[in-house]
């Protein structure tokens, strides 16, 4: 595992603040927000490493991932503003500190079962939460995600193409 950056920690940040505002930008409940968020364009942009010299308006990236999704309500359970932030900034330190996109981390460990996790890590730094919620799941960090191996098998098939 890869330590932070501050170019990465400003990532998080940013992240943070989007689920944040989410819980007075977005009709959805959390969960789904959350879900939403971690599978979308939004999150993608994040994973290529574009993140804005000057932060945006969350809000406005709230209602981004919202328009992708349509309007559609679902979902009630809403968790708080606190809890969301440090969320929010865990999957995105998880993202960085792994090489691993937005969709991966998402698989690995979901909105409910993060939100779980707030009581007892929230106080750590987010690499050791990130590294103790890794080695409460049992997820090695040696192992590469199916996504990673399938990016190198291709990347070594185009070689091979080129005749390299």
């Amino acid at each position: 595992m890869g330590k932070l950056s501050r170019d990465m920690r400003r990532a998080c940040s940013l992240q943070a603040m989007v689920f944040e505002a989410s819980v007075t930008n977005s009709d959805s409940g959390s969960a789904v927000f959350v879900r939403r968020f971690m599978l979308s364009d939004v999150a993608r942009r994040f994973d290529s490493g574009f993140v804005p010299i000057e932060p945006q308006d969350a809000g406005a990236l709230v209602r981004e991932v919202e328009g992708q999704y349509g309007n559609k309500v679902y979902g009630s359970a809403r968790y708080t503003a606190n809890e969301l932030h440090w969320m929010g900034y865990v999957y995105r330190a998880w993202s960085c500190m792994l090489d691993m996109p937005s969709k991966t981390v998402y698989r690995q460990i979901g909105a409910a079962d993060l939100r779980a996790c707030y009581g007892p890590y929230h106080t750590l730094d987010v690499e050791q939460a990130v590294a103790r919620i890794r080695e409460d799941r049992n997820l090695n960090n040696d192992v590469l995600s199916i996504e990673y191996g399938v990016k190198v098998m291709r990347r070594i098939r185009e070689l091979e193409e080129d005749g390299c």
